[in-house]
């Protein structure tokens, strides 16, 4: 086996062995190639330090894809997915790839490894855990079929929805209960080039709320509203905005919610939101 550095011309051995190795994954993941690339920029892929496994025939069978940026102050590095293909699963093959990275990243100065873990899979939660990383955070991903959304409250008394092209993030982050993980954050929305949409909450012309879908997927990245104007229906109205900009995509989904924030769950389990996995993040101190 061999294993080395990306580069930006490895894209389509990359795309072909990630759809392949998350094949029988937990969640059926249904991606075309501009929407993995979407996804590798808004996560902040470093080519340089990700790594590939090759068989003897030159086939990629593993990877794992790094994001890098800074995180709590500190360059830091993310698994933004680590997968071998099935046939070569069980050859320690992501041992392999972990211990070529691992130099790689303290010799390029990253302080710190972070990434998620279905709490299902409690495999590779022990393996991470012998391997140093500590949790650090629970989070919750729910989603719902637009036909099952149950909406009330949406009769908001002088508030109004616009969406925003300059984005206030100092004002967006004085709303927030809970840090957003990182491919929600606000360096991922930054450097995102998939169209997204950031809708504002008006109230008597303030800002009160937020929030920031993706309509072609119906991801939900970011959303909050001023904890004095909460249970006033400023969230509600965001939703119904949600809704009928992803009116294609038939759904909606959110991902990464704080597992302690009782209030956002609440919020969304309301409106008919189903609770469709749980993860772990985890950081590992380099």
């Amino acid at each position: 086996m061999i294993y080395r550095r990306l580069e930006p011309e490895d894209f389509e051995a990359m795309y072909d062995t990630f759809m392949e190795a998350f094949s029988d994954y937990q969640f059926k993941i249904q991606m075309t190639k501009e929407r993995f690339n979407a996804i590798n920029i808004r996560r902040g892929l470093n080519y340089e330090l990700s790594v590939g496994a090759f068989d003897l025939d030159n086939k990629m069978v593993g990877l794992t894809l790094n994001g890098i940026d800074t995180w709590e102050n500190e360059l830091t590095a993310y698994d933004m997915g680590t997968g071998v293909i099935p046939k070569y699963r069980r050859k320690g093959i992501g041992n392999a790839m972990f211990a070529f990275l691992l130099p790689k990243l303290r010799e390029a100065g990253v302080k710190q490894y972070l990434l998620e873990v279905l709490r299902s899979n409690k495999r590779a939660y022990k393996l991470y855990k012998k391997k140093g990383f500590r949790e650090t955070r629970k989070f919750e991903c729910l989603k719902i079929s637009l036909t099952k959304l149950s909406i009330k409250n949406v009769a908001c008394k002088d508030t109004t929805i616009a969406q925003i092209e300059n984005p206030e993030w100092n004002a967006f982050k004085s709303f927030w209960d809970w840090k957003p993980s990182w491919q929600n954050s606000i360096s991922s929305m930054k450097r995102s080039p998939e169209r997204k949409v950031i809708l504002g909450a008006f109230h008597e012309n303030e800002l009160r709320g937020y929030g920031i879908l993706c309509p072609e997927s119906g991801d939900i990245a970011q959303i909050a509203v001023d904890k004095d104007y909460r249970r006033r229906g400023i969230g509600s109205l965001l939703l119904t905005e949600f809704a009928e900009r992803a009116e294609t995509t038939g759904k909606l989904s959110i991902l990464n919610i704080d597992s302690s924030s009782k209030e956002t769950l609440s919020f969304f389990e309301s409106a008919g939101f189903e609770n469709v996995a749980g993860q772990n993040e985890m950081m590992l101190e380099l």
